[in-house]
């Protein structure tokens, strides 16, 4: 509930919500400056639309003061493929976010994902049931092992050193790009490249929902893929997906802003497939801080 704090005590008229391309694509002050709104900006490392619809659900709508905006950084078919990030690591931010009662989460990103074998297994097969778990408590043995015996460093040491690690700026980008392209692998999957398919299985209408209730304008922002610079390295069906996506925004009073073929972000500008580098932050912030301008009163 830190950010629900922060959002009352600060006022925000503008809340972005994404990833780690909202991290290194945006400066929420710069951008400020430039919309004349105050932006509070909530970037979760590795998440998607399951932590974000725990977020407009249990953070923001809930929140004593609520923005004239939510703004939503997306790749894709992230914004439709529900069970995208959120098993394993990605477990812990969802079960922070997550209250009581979360059925569609449940049912969306897990239930609906599982195999009849696995639902069965499941349901009668208790270690099944604990597989999580399970396997935590051996991967947290595991690497913990050579800094236990040679560093006197314990779970928490070792976490907090591989946390600092890896969030470094400087982390290799060839190897943090290869991660990140294996993992978007399942963005462009024929099942989830089927928006209409996808939608109804999907968060994005209860987003939608939740906004329009609370008297919230809904902002989705496409970023860019490098690999996908322009149109014509793009696969045909992600343009389709795009297409039907644009439509349905439009039917619901949801504004989408589609920068993913932007000319102005050039490879230069890029320190991964997906991640800006300071420069490319800089302009970015710039770019959409004037489509901002346009629209937002």
């Amino acid at each position: 509930m830190d950010y629900q704090k922060d959002i009352n005590q600060k006022h925000p008229r503008i809340i972005l919500a994404g990833d780690s391309v909202l991290h290194y694509g945006v400066d929420p002050d710069a951008l400020a400056n430039g919309t004349g709104k105050s932006v509070y900006s909530i970037s979760i490392q590795g998440s998607a639309s399951a932590t974000w619809y725990l977020l407009a659900k249990n953070v923001i709508v809930p929140g004593e003061f609520k923005p004239l905006y939510l703004i939503i950084f997306f790749r894709d078919t992230m914004l439709t493929t529900p069970d995208f990030r959120v098993d394993g690591s990605y477990l812990k931010q969802i079960d922070e976010l997550a209250g009581s009662d979360e059925k569609l989460l449940l049912q969306l990103s897990y239930i609906n994902q599982m195999s009849s074998i696995e639902k069965a297994a499941d349901q009668y097969f208790p270690p099944y049931g604990a597989h999580q778990l399970i396997w935590q408590t051996i991967n947290k043995h595991n690497r913990t092992i050579l800094p236990r015996m040679f560093l006197d460093c314990d779970l928490e040491c070792t976490d907090t050193a591989m946390a600092w690690a890896m969030n470094k700026d400087d982390f290799e980008n060839n190897l943090q790009g290869d991660a990140i392209r294996t993992a978007d692998d399942q963005l462009y999957k024929a099942a989830n490249l089927d928006f209409n398919r996808q939608l109804p299985r999907s968060f994005l209408p209860e987003i939608i929902r939740l906004c329009r209730d609370n008297n919230i304008q809904l902002i989705l922002v496409r970023t860019k893929v490098k690999d996908f610079s322009d149109p014509a390295s793009e696969p045909q069906a992600v343009g389709e997906y795009i297409q039907f996506l644009s439509a349905y925004a439009s039917q619901n009073n949801v504004i989408l802003l589609d920068f993913a073929h932007d000319d102005r972000l050039g490879p230069d500008l890029f320190r991964d497939g997906v991640h800006l580098t300071a420069d490319g932050k800089a302009k970015f912030t710039k770019i959409l801080g004037e489509a901002l301008q346009a629209i937002i009163h």
